[in-house]
């Protein structure tokens, strides 16, 4: 099992993804990860095993690369 928040919630994740073929029943809680962490394919195939929890209207989950070339 993986935990993190904020950074290391996305550290986490990508930890899992690591080694989810070493061990199959991995999984992650992500606290407030940020959202540009992966790309939505990598989002997809990880869905199974990844927990994100998100609370309010945090602003850091919600940023994405799109977002942040328009600032």
């Amino acid at each position: 099992m993986f935990t993190g928040h904020s950074l290391g919630a996305g550290v986490a994740a990508i930890l899992s993804m690591m080694f989810r073929p070493l061990y199959p029943n991995v999984k992650c809680y992500a606290f407030e990860p940020p959202g540009c962490t992966v790309s939505l394919n990598v989002a997809v195939e990880c869905e199974p095993y990844v927990i994100s929890i998100v609370h309010g209207n945090d602003i850091i989950p919600r940023v994405r690369d799109a977002n942040m070339e328009m600032l």
